[in-house]
């Protein structure tokens, strides 16, 4: 059976410490860290009780209770020190009002600074509809601010008893999990789970509760006046006759208290020096690549600095150069739009072909190059197959429904030219029978369209 020993130094280093975090980052790292001060602190504790209760060894539970029932109140769930499990009978004494401020100034966490609200994930494992998951958060790096990203899931492993074991991530650039290709590769290992039951789980897993992270303003002088004011009432509220042994035992309790609080605060009294370090730019870099800027030779007159912008896009004006084929482009949000078209280009969306089908799992997600592609985009009176609104590009899958309509895709083209949009056409078969050679031909081109002596259009 635990001892009221055990479970004081057991319950002080939970809550001292926090709750366990997996994975990594720098949260993580202050963690080991303050894990790591916890275990040569506790052999200093450990050493001052056995020196204080020679005397009185009686009074050994006794301390170990009241220890760990004062600390408790004061520590939470992340580590941070303020009121957190006061019970109601023990009254809590904190000034509303002085002098020279108003009320509205004071609160319950006014000594705190607040650092993160995040949720702790833990692996663990579940079952649902008669399937087992493990979740496996070890690789998880936890968010540096209150940044919301999604949580991806990637499948690691079926174990023997078929366990379905994953990844857990944080998204990045538009990352999503890709269920289909989960489901896919559980077929072949002879699962038949479908996406309702991958979503409940997924769902399940991210119930885990959310914590508040704080950094005590003064954590040696909040505690310690937490402590006098506990010993107050219980001295008050205590027996009617104290011996001397008596009071030399509270007056134990009272000193290791004090020094467990100072090595407490110690740590706390650094996290704050930190916190409140001045924080300034070192130093910044502005980084070209030499593929998006034109090969320039030194202009020695005024003559060449007037003549220079004429072939490449560029007006002079007041020595000022500016990018005029940027300007005439029409930012996506100014591009005419039929609403008469909005069903029709949903009947289509629904009903693409083999080769917009193979093309869209190529780009889809921002996966091709971080370029968002929509489908089936209204521009004025036409629907394009595909269009990058980021570098207004349009994207062409050419079948035999373009057979003997030069003339009208011609037209096609110029109108999408005057809104200053970049068009490439591919061919249907070439989509089918050489995805990647089709995808890195489209590569080529954004990339020259992204080079401003890149006008025309291109034609696989």
């Amino acid at each position: 059976m635990e001892t009221k020993e055990q479970k004081f130094y057991q319950a002080l280093q939970d809550v001292f410490i926090g709750a366990r975090i997996e994975g990594q980052g720098g949260f993580v790292n202050l963690m080991k860290i303050k894990s790591n001060y916890y275990s040569k602190i506790e052999k200093l504790i450990k050493e001052d009780i056995e020196k204080a209760l020679m005397q009185y060894p009686d009074f050994r539970n006794e301390l170990f209770d009241k220890l760990y029932s004062f600390f408790s109140r004061y520590f939470s769930e992340s580590g941070s020190i303020y009121f957190n499990s006061t019970p109601f009978h023990n009254n809590v004494y904190e000034k509303v009002y002085t002098d020279e401020k108003d009320v509205i100034l004071f609160w319950k966490t006014h000594m705190l600074y607040y650092v993160k609200t995040d949720r702790i994930f833990k692996s663990m494992e579940i079952e649902v509809d008669g399937f087992k998951f493990h979740f496996d958060v070890s690789e998880l790096e936890h968010k540096k601010s209150n940044e919301k990203r999604n949580l991806i899931y990637e499948l690691k492993e079926v174990r023997k008893d078929k366990t379905l074991v994953f990844n857990v991530l944080y998204s990045e650039r538009g990352r999503k999990t890709k269920q289909n290709e989960i489901l896919r590769t559980l077929k072949k290992e002879k699962i038949s789970i479908d996406e309702e039951v991958l979503e409940k789980a997924f769902r399940t897993f991210e119930k885990q509760s959310e914590v508040d992270f704080f950094i005590n303003k003064n954590a040696k002088a909040f505690l310690q006046e937490q402590l006098k004011l506990w010993s107050y009432q219980y001295f008050w509220d205590g027996a009617k006759k104290w011996t001397a042994d008596r009071v030399n035992e509270l007056q134990i309790l009272k000193d290791i208290a004090f020094k467990i609080i100072d090595f407490i605060s110690q740590f706390e009294d650094e996290l704050v020096k930190i916190w409140n370090k001045p924080k300034f730019v070192k130093n910044s870099n502005y980084v070209i690549t030499l593929d998006r800027i034109w090969e320039l030779s030194e202009l020695k007159s005024e003559k060449e600095l007037a003549e220079f912008p004429s072939d490449r896009g560029v007006s002079h004006r007041d020595g000022v150069l500016t990018n005029t084929s940027e300007n005439n482009r029409t930012k996506w949000y100014e591009i005419p739009y039929n609403p008469a078209l909005k069903e029709r280009a949903r009947e289509l969306r629904k009903a693409g072909n083999l080769s917009e089908v193979l093309f869209w799992q190529q780009v889809k997600g921002k996966q091709f190059l971080g370029l968002d592609f929509d489908r089936q985009k209204i521009i004025g009176n036409y629907i394009v197959d595909f269009f990058i609104k980021d570098i207004g590009v349009i994207v062409e899958i050419d079948g035999n429904s373009h057979d003997n309509k030069e003339k009208y895709d011609n037209e096609r083209d110029e109108y999408f030219k005057s809104l200053g949009l970049h068009i490439i056409h591919l061919r249907d078969e070439d989509v089918k029978n050489d995805i990647n050679g089709v995808m890195g031909y489209v590569k080529e081109c954004i990339e020259g369209f992204l080079t401003p002596r890149q006008t025309s259009s291109d034609t696989l």
